[in-house]
């Protein structure tokens, strides 16, 4: 087994892996260090537990697609092979060979699960190119990027004219072309079930007045979904109380319906 690990910037400092908490991003890490030399954890749990990991981590990891979870406990680190690329001198096959026959992997060096089928993928399914000096794949920023999929998972993208959103929150955008980011019920199923102690129709209507009254700290498309998780992981850290701008957030609400009441009254006067 090789004793060094390493991890592509290209991954760690894409805006899918800044966006989740703190705690998602060090458990991501701790994964990457005790996995085997093909990415599996087997007992991910010991893990979580010597570091403190809440079920909300290792959930977020899953949904965000940087881990894949199997029926047995196991997981793998979707993005291992861009991560690390071993000689095939000193990588050690994994023992969780049933786990390993379902994936393939896909061009750009990330494991991807096979659908409907169970093969025994062959050697060069599970090689890619190796260097003969150090074991490290060269492979440019061009070539590997995070998929679209990685990105975009606990929400669909923004759209002002979604019919099927319940929420919309605002976006970072021109004033002539505002833009929302739509929250539908299947988004607030997902969140409730994610964090269960949070109330997560009342947190997303504090976040939509806290981003009326913060036009200037408004989300982008891509920043607004980890702004949406980390909102509700602090709520639920918090016993579903709330996050820190919850309050001013509420607050501001408040004063932004009574700034529409009074410029109506105006009007009618």
């Amino acid at each position: 087994m090789a004793n060094s690990r390493m991890f592509a910037i290209q991954i760690t400092e894409s805006d899918a892996f800044l966006d989740m908490p703190p705690s998602a991003q060090s458990l991501y890490f701790h994964m990457g260090l005790k996995a085997d030399d093909e990415g599996f954890i087997g007992s991910p749990k010991r893990i979580m537990r010597e570091l403190n990991s809440s079920n909300d981590d290792i959930k977020i990891l899953i949904a965000k697609k940087f881990l894949i979870a199997f029926d047995s406990g196991v997981v793998v680190i979707k993005h291992w092979l861009i991560n690390n690329t071993i000689r095939a001198d000193r990588r050690k096959a994994t023992t969780y060979t049933n786990e390993r026959s379902m994936l393939c992997v896909k061009p750009n060096g990330s494991y991807k699960l096979i659908e409907n089928s169970t093969p025994q993928p062959t050697d060069n399914q599970l090689t890619t190119k190796r260097q003969p000096n150090d074991g490290i794949d060269k492979i440019s920023i061009g070539e590997i990027r995070l998929e679209e999929e990685s990105i975009n998972t606990l929400a669909p993208s923004a759209d002002a004219n979604d019919t099927d959103a319940k929420f919309k929150i605002p976006l970072s955008s021109p004033k002539e072309k505002p833009q929302y980011h739509p929250v539908t019920e299947s988004d607030i199923a997902h969140y409730s079930e994610l964090y269960p102690a949070v109330d997560v129709e009342s947190q997303i209507r504090c976040m939509i007045g806290w981003c009326e009254s913060n036009p200037g700290k408004r989300k982008t498309k891509t920043g607004v979904k980890g702004f949406i998780t980390r909102w509700l992981s602090k709520a639920q850290d918090k016993g579903g109380r709330g996050s820190p701008h919850e309050s001013a957030a509420s607050a501001s609400l408040e004063e932004y319906k009574q700034k529409v009441i009074m410029e109506q009254t105006h009007g009618q006067n």
